[in-house]
């Protein structure tokens, strides 16, 4: 009897140690089924509408808002007047780059952009909530900010003004604390938003490191079409990228605007430049720009979605 019962202690004790062993390999996740991104099941987006900022070529204006929030507020003191003018600068470098990355596709851009506070291109704002949050990033929703455009800036009077076919729009926060989300972009993917204002919410500092020149032209890009390749597609707005895929841009795109907007030492160590951009702009986010119609060999060797404006060349051809 006693051996019994010992035996099936011992059984219990196993199963129970069994149990704990497979509930840890889980989580550890070596039991995980590879992520599968929602945007690779489809191969295309089919948009005959991108929004204000529809092809990253030609004449666009560029809207700065100095917006305060629940975060921070824009002062008149003299440190926020230094920051404010940063933006301004580093602004300009940031679509001088753009243009100049634009040429060597034989692409013809011109940005116009609000040099100082009085510029009829620049706007001051204020929200009653907290802009600067990872779930608006994720839901690609900002009615507060999209009110604002609408009721206060008249875009086709500025498209008018400069001859510009394109508006976008940058709102600059100043938190008062150091924000753990990041800028993000809110622009018409794989679906056609409330408003057509295509928006990038750019805080001064967040993450450990604050804003850069390359940083604006990193989250002005995202407004045409390219995508984040630091990171896989969670949330069906990155045409499907994988983290095999991410390995790969380590390998191959280290320096590519788009997986990064830092610069690195001979020792590989990551620093911010703010007085140029020192990164690289590759076929990779050519291709989902715009730029060229030429497939980089990733796209189908990583099952990635082909870029939108694959169709919406296509639809205005058509319509033309």
């Amino acid at each position: 009897m006693k051996n019994k019962l010992l035996l099936i202690i011992g059984c219990a004790v196993i199963a129970l140690s069994a149990i704990f062993l497979i509930l840890y390999l889980e989580n550890s996740g070596l039991f995980a089924k590879p992520y599968n991104p929602p945007g690779a099941l489809t191969t295309e987006i089919k948009l005959s509408d991108l929004g204000s900022a529809s092809e990253l070529n030609g004449n666009i204006a560029v809207v700065s808002v100095f917006a305060d929030d629940k975060q921070g507020k824009w002062s008149d003191s003299k440190e926020d007047a230094e920051k404010i003018s940063n933006i301004f600068g580093y602004t300009k470098l940031a679509t001088d780059w753009l243009t100049e990355k634009a040429k060597g596709y034989g692409i013809s851009l011109n940005f116009v952009t609000a040099g100082n506070n009085d510029s009829d291109l620049c706007y001051r704002a204020s929200f009653d909530e907290v802009c600067i949050d990872i779930e608006k990033s994720k839901k690609k929703s900002i009615p507060l900010q999209w009110e604002y455009i609408n009721n206060n800036i008249d875009s086709e009077k500025l498209k008018e003004q400069y001859n510009c076919e394109q508006v976008i729009y940058l709102c600059f926060f100043n938190p008062e604390e150091e924000s753990s989300s990041t800028a993000y972009t809110v622009s018409f993917y794989n679906k056609v938003l409330e408003y057509p204002y295509e928006v990038c919410m750019i805080p001064y500092i967040y993450s450990a490191t604050q804003i850069s020149p390359a940083v604006i032209a990193h989250e002005m890009l995202h407004l045409f079409g390219a995508p984040d390749l630091y990171g896989c597609d969670l949330y069906d707005m990155n045409y499907g990228t994988t983290d095999d895929y991410v390995a790969y841009c380590e390998k191959n795109h280290k320096n590519e605007i788009m997986y990064t907007t830092f610069a690195r030492d001979e020792n590989g160590n990551k620093y911010k430049v703010f007085d140029s951009i020192t990164n690289d702009l590759t076929d990779i986010t050519a291709y989902y720009v715009g730029w060229t119609d030429n497939v980089p060999p990733e796209v189908e060797k990583f099952g990635l979605v082909h870029s939108q404006h694959e169709y919406y060349k296509q639809n205005k051809r058509h319509n033309s």
